[in-house]
């Protein structure tokens, strides 16, 4: 880990973004076992829309493994500035969400020969599994219980 990014976690308060992400989480699951679908999406589009989700999903790409690589934008996250760039972007991309188009993948990089999508494609890619989460985590309980 670099030492941008221990600077950005250590100013970072991750304990009441985490909150913020779980208590909408519960909701959502909520609305998801009572069948209240509409609730469900409404719930959905508050957490994609919401700072705290945006800044979690681009603190995973940023993590992960290959959250450093550039994608063929040449787009990757420096700075302090950058960092809240691409929470802003993803901000302005909920605005006209069914308008977005994922970018070409980028093919010449070795540990990756399916192609590496850019990297606010992949911070994109983290909002949507996180208000996915949820459903998914209620559908495989209920599936374990019953």
């Amino acid at each position: 880990m670099n030492n941008f990014i221990k600077y950005l976690i250590s100013t970072l308060d991750i304990k009441s973004l985490l909150k913020q992400v779980a208590k909408l989480h519960q909701k959502i699951a909520v609305a998801f076992e009572a069948g209240d679908l509409k609730l469900v999406n409404k719930f959905q589009l508050i957490l994609m829309q919401s700072v705290a989700a945006r800044i979690l999903a681009v603190l995973s790409v940023l993590l992960s493994s290959n959250g450093m690589i550039a994608g063929i934008d040449n787009f990757r996250i420096n700075t302090i500035d950058d960092f809240w760039h691409c929470v802003n972007w993803l901000g302005e991309v909920l605005k006209d969400f069914q308008g977005y188009k994922v970018s070409p993948f980028r093919f010449d990089h070795a540990d990756y020969p399916n192609g590496l999508p850019t990297f606010k494609d992949r911070c994109f890619l983290a909002l949507i599994g996180l208000t996915f989460f949820p459903i998914i985590n209620t559908m495989c309980n209920i599936n374990i219980t019953r």
